[in-house]
């Protein structure tokens, strides 16, 4: 060991001293300081990479759960906004077929006027000779209603068109659209069958005025099936 100082007293060392003469204080390998500082510095650096490791475990952590938490919330937001569509198509559909229901009521009671002119036509050409064949009072019963069958035809179109839009429920396992749906067939069903009875007459008088009676009165009665199902 080389001669050096007491780091106490600054008093000169000889070789080999392990207190110092002047103040007593041991002696210190100046190595062994190196070493301990060395150590100290690897403690110190691997402590750091330790807390440095901790750090960003949490921060990944942190982030993972936000992912999650984010993920969780647009999930809920996007089931949220689907059953807020839903109940907003639900109530179109109830909506379309309301309308649909007034004008199908709509277009019986012009075809239930048409009938009744069929039928007191037909009446009189057996009853009062009124005219020369079934056929020739028949035409003029459509004859005199002509304009009205124009109208009753143009709204068919719409009844039909709206029909086939109301049988494609936004729910199919909601068991009341799907009630509404079947009274929406049923009505349009009568419609469509008291249309062909009444614009196009078949058969003979009896049968005519049987069909007749029958069709506008379940006609009305399907409208009132269907609204009480809407709740109107």
């Amino acid at each position: 060991m080389e001669n050096k100082f007491c780091d106490k007293c600054g008093n000169k060392l000889e070789k080999g001293q392990e207190f110092c003469p002047k103040c007593g204080k041991k002696t210190v390998d100046n190595n062994k300081k190196e070493s301990v500082k060395e150590n100290d510095i690897v403690s110190q650096d691997n402590k750091k990479s330790k807390r440095g490791i901790i750090i960003g475990a949490i921060v990944a952590v942190l982030l993972i759960a936000g992912l999650v938490t984010g993920i969780i919330i647009k999930n809920n937001n996007d089931k949220a906004k689907a059953k807020e569509e839903l109940e907003k198509a639900v109530e179109r559909y109830k909506l379309d077929a309301y309308s649909f229901g007034f004008e199908t009521l709509s277009s019986l009671a012009d075809i239930e006027n048409v009938g009744n002119d069929v039928k007191s036509y037909w009446y009189d050409y057996i009853y009062n000779d009124k005219y020369s064949s079934i056929d020739d009072a028949v035409d003029k019963a459509l004859e005199k209603n002509s304009e009205l069958i124009k109208k009753i035809d143009d709204k068919k179109k719409d009844i039909e068109r709206d029909y086939k839009a109301l049988l494609k429920v936004p729910d199919e396992n909601n068991s009341e659209l799907n009630e509404i749906k079947q009274a929406v067939k049923d009505l349009y069903n009568d419609y469509y069958d008291f249309y062909d009875v009444v614009i196009t007459p078949t058969g003979n008088y009896t049968t005519f005025t049987s069909d007749f009676s029958r069709l506008d009165s379940s006609g009305v009665k399907k409208y009132n099936s269907l609204n009480s199902l809407l709740g109107y």
